[in-house]
């Protein structure tokens, strides 16, 4: 997938970002702005958001896991590397915050991620 297609699929199952979005991609490259960049600092603050609130989650953990089955390697790699990773190392949520909400192959990139960094 293209970073262009990445963020748009973002957009598409997650339209309340649509904003922050076209604010983030505006001074860029518009919808080709890197997806790291995209999901960095868009969906990852999004996640925090929802978790902190308490929010149903079930669909955001549920698009993580789609990308890892997507068998895309670029679109896993944004959500191992920037999402997960971002999650893992964050000061405001534990692990019992987000692990038991991850999904099978959401779960294994995880730990592999904390293997690595912790």
């Amino acid at each position: 997938m293209t970073n262009k297609e990445i963020n748009l699929l973002m957009i598409e199952k997650f339209p309340q970002l649509q904003n922050a979005y076209e604010e983030e991609v505006s001074w860029q490259e518009g919808d080709d702005t890197g997806s790291h960049v995209v999901y960095g600092d868009i969906f990852t603050y999004y996640i925090e958001s929802e978790i902190l609130k308490g929010a149903d989650t079930t669909k955001i953990f549920d698009f993580i896991e789609e990308a890892f089955l997507s068998g895309d390697q670029d679109f896993d790699n944004v959500m191992s590397v920037t999402v997960l990773e971002y999650l893992l190392l964050n000061d405001k949520l534990t692990e019992s915050d987000i692990f038991p909400h991850l999904k099978p192959l959401s779960k294994k990139a995880w730990n592999a991620l904390k293997k690595d960094l912790l």
